[in-house]
């Protein structure tokens, strides 16, 4: 293998570097045949390796990538900064910040971080659950239909959603709004079935074990009437 294939070879390899972590592999960091790219890196960016048009095409391309992702990250942060919310309404920004959260477009632990920090990770599920504890904590009350979030849904219909199980919740979730006195539709119906067994039992049970009685009094007199009207029939 000639130097310029080598070469090429490493900064191929670099490329899938940045395109799993999202950063330039520092130093230490060894190639598939053992060699420092790192190293390596600096080396072609002070000149002291001579490249072809084409792997400089190569670098410009993984600057580039790098350059694009932080700016995107910038552009979603001032954004927030202000708004005081994500950029919901804008399909490209959340598909970004989508491919970003699954991993799917790689960036650093501090891009992360960032990202984290304004709310960008979280599913549209978690960010209306943490705002409804968040409104019973300063209210001490449940939102209602009408009451909006930064983003503009409405937080009561959403919780309809959810007690009904129109809307998923995960097991977690669903305890934390238990917690705040959030009741769903399978506890309220359990609940319903308790209080009519509870009725019957205590209150009802007794006037149907007296109406059951009247009821048995009265067959057993209309068979001794039956009886007394057969007799009477056969003496006559």
């Amino acid at each position: 293998m000639s130097n310029e294939e080598k070469t090429t070879k490493m900064i191929l390899e670099i490329s899938d570097f940045v395109l799993q972590h999202g950063v330039f592999p520092p130093r230490g960091t060894l190639s598939s045949d053992g060699r420092d790219m790192g190293k390596a890196l600096t080396r072609y960016r002070t000149g002291e390796v001579h490249l072809t048009k084409t792997q400089l095409e190569l670098l410009e391309l993984i600057d580039h990538f790098l350059s694009r992702t932080e700016y995107n990250i910038r552009e979603i942060e001032l954004f927030y900064e202000q708004h005081g919310v994500l950029p919901i309404g804008d399909k490209r920004m959340m598909d970004t910040i989508h491919s970003y959260r699954i991993g799917k477009v790689p960036i650093t632990l501090d891009q992360q971080r960032r990202l984290e920090k304004i709310g960008a990770f979280l599913t549209p599920t978690e960010r209306m659950v943490t705002f409804i504890e968040s409104y019973y904590e300063n209210y001490e009350e449940i939102p209602v239909r009408g009451v909006k979030t930064k983003e503009g849904y409405d937080a009561g219909n959403a919780l309809i959603g959810y007690r009904t199980g129109r809307r998923q919740l995960t097991e977690q979730q669903k305890q934390r709004l238990e917690k705040i006195g959030v009741r769903f539709r399978n506890a309220m119906i359990k609940d319903e079935m308790d209080c009519n067994i509870r009725i019957i039992s205590k209150e009802q049970d007794q006037l149907l074990s007296e109406k059951l009685k009247c009821l048995k009094a009265e067959r057993e007199l209309m068979i001794q009437n039956d009886d007394e009207i057969c007799k009477s029939y056969i003496g006559s």
